[in-house]
C-alpha cells in the first residue's frame, strides 16, 4: 500500500483517513488528529504525484485538510461517521486559486471552510466558515499562510466537537455555483502578465 498505518494508544477509539498536502501545515494537522484519535492513516499528496491506492480503506472518518486530492464516492462512502474537507478559502471560491482570485478581486476579507464531502468538488453541506481580514500589502503567499493558520484553528475546533459528541450540522452558508479550475487560474495569470508587459512597453515608449 502507498500509505502507512500509524496505530497508537490515544484517547478516542476511531479509524481516521487523514489526507493533506506535502507541507509543514499538513504535518501539523496530522499531529492534531493523532493527538485525539487512536488509529490514523496519513496520506500526503500534491498535484503531479501518483494517485494513492486507498480503495481498501474503510473506517470512521475521512479528514481532508488543505488537499487537492479528489476522492471517488466509493471511498467517501466508506467513512461510517463522516467525510470532512477543510477548504482553505471561503465558499465563493470553490476549487483552485482562491488566494489569487481574492487579491485579484480586491476583496477585503477571506476565509476558510469545513464541509461534508460528496460526489462534487467543494460542494457538500458547509459546517463552518471562519473569516479574517485581508491586509492591503498582503501577497498571494502570505494570504496562503494566513489561511493555513486559520484552517488549522478550524481543524482543532471541529476535532474537539467530534470528541465532545457534537453533531456537525450545516451552518446555512452556501457555495458559489462557479468552480475555479487550474486552467482558468493559469489563463488569468497569463492575461495579467501580458497586460503588465504591454503597459510597461507603452510607458517606455512614452518615456523615450
Amino acid at each position: 500500500m502507498p500509505y502507512k498505518k500509524n496505530i497508537t494508544n490515544k484517547i478516542h477509539p476511531c479509524d481516521v483517513l487523514y489526507i493533506s498536502e506535502n507541507s509543514a501545515w499538513g504535518e501539523i494537522g496530522y499531529e492534531a488528529v493523532c493527538a485525539l484519535f487512536d488509529d490514523v492513516t496519513p496520506i500526503y499528496w500534491s498535484p503531479g504525484m501518483p494517485k494513492p491506492d486507498i480503495d481498501d480503506w474503510h473506517g470512521d472518518w475521512i479528514i481532508s485538510f488543505k488537499s487537492d486530492l479528489i476522492l471517488p464516492v466509493s471511498v467517501i462512502e466508506k467513512a461510517q461517521k463522516g467525510a470532512l474537507n477543510f477548504h482553505p478559502a471561503p465558499p465563493q471560491y470553490r476549487g483552485i486559486g482562491g488566494y489569487w482570485w481574492a487579491l485579484h478581486n480586491n476583496d477585503d476579507i477571506f476565509g476558510v471552510t469545513v464541509h461534508h464531502m460528496n460526489e462534487r468538488i467543494d460542494h457538500g453541506d458547509i459546517i463552518k466558515v471562519d473569516y479574517f481580514s485581508i491586509l492591503q500589502d498582503r501577497t498571494e503567499e502570505s494570504l496562503k499562510q494566513k489561511a493555513a493558520y486559520f484552517s488549522l484553528k478550524l481543524l482543532n475546533t471541529i476535532l474537539r466537537d467530534i470528541i465532545d459528541g457534537k453533531s456537525l450540522h450545516p451552518c446555512g452558508a452556501k457555495w458559489d455555483s462557479h468552480l475555479y479550475t487550474q486552467r482558468e487560474l493559469e489563463e488569468a495569470k497569463a492575461r495579467m502578465a501580458s497586460k503588465a508587459m504591454i503597459e510597461k512597453k507603452i510607458v517606455n515608449q512614452i518615456a523615450s
